[in-house]
């Protein structure tokens, strides 16, 4: 894998990775990324999130709140990507820990991903998607 970034303890961001070599150090992966097959390596918690990066599409409430679900229900460590881990992973990641932390909005979710990832950059359709969404009351 070429970068991966840890988030917050257990959450971590990065680049698709392309090789059963580059899925060892992760109990669980969210693939972001529509066109990245994930590799097959058994053993592992996946959870798929087709998304498009064209500027237009961006996922509804209800796939947002069953994306933060599993990973609730997920073994750590995790690693949230898309094919480059700067904008699907970025609005994925701030769906995550708005739901973690109830008292952060989507501002405060992409400064903590920004500390450790400066190109972390959802797109605007991404964008509002996750500031508009809430996460789920249980």
């Amino acid at each position: 894998m070429s970068w991966a970034v840890e988030i917050e303890p257990g959450l971590w961001q990065g680049e698709w990775p392309r090789t059963p070599d580059d899925v060892a150090p992760w109990a669980t992966l969210v693939n972001c990324c529509a066109e990245c097959p994930d590799p097959a390596v058994p053993g592992k918690v996946w959870i798929t999130v087709p998304m498009v990066d064209d500027g237009q599409w961006a996922p509804d409430p209800v796939l947002l709140t069953a994306v933060v679900r599993m990973v609730r229900a997920a073994p750590a460590p995790v690693l949230v990507h898309c094919g480059m881990g700067r904008s699907r992973s970025t609005a994925v990641l701030v769906a995550i820990l708005r739901d973690r932390h109830r008292d952060w909005d989507a501002a405060t979710a992409i400064t903590c991903v920004r500390r450790v990832n400066p190109e972390a950059n959802p797109n605007p359709a991404l964008w509002a998607a996750v500031t508009a969404w809430s996460p789920p009351a249980d």
